[in-house]
């Protein structure tokens, strides 16, 4: 019997454990919360920037300067870290924005539902 799409993507038969490190990490909104976490745990530098995809759209526009505020942490946040795929407000819904990204044969991880 042939292999199952997952089986093929992972490259693993079924029922094994496999750890793959995923191709795009999507984080959105939360990233500024993500970002004060990273830094209490020790962290300086991403590990691998061009793994990460970062969109803000959930609270766009901000409606109050707390959410302006986190908005310009996580825009602060994405350009010391190097991190390239940044959608800034007005560029899309993470779901969508991701979709753009994504290959045939790629791991894709988010945070969000």
């Amino acid at each position: 019997m042939g292999k199952t799409f997952v089986e093929k993507i992972l490259g693993a038969d079924k029922g094994a454990i496999v750890f793959r490190k995923p191709d795009i990490v999507l984080t959105h909104d939360n990233t500024a919360s993500i970002k004060n976490t990273f830094h209490k745990m020790g962290g300086e530098k991403v590990f691998d920037p061009e793994q990460l995809l970062v969109v803000l759209d959930h609270n766009a526009p901000p409606t109050n300067a707390k959410l302006a505020n986190q908005y310009q942490k996580i825009r602060d946040f994405v350009k010391v870290q190097g991190i390239k795929k940044f959608h800034d407000v007005g560029d899309g819904i993470c779901h969508q924005v991701m979709s753009y990204h994504a290959k045939p044969g790629m791991i894709i991880v988010g945070s969000d539902s």
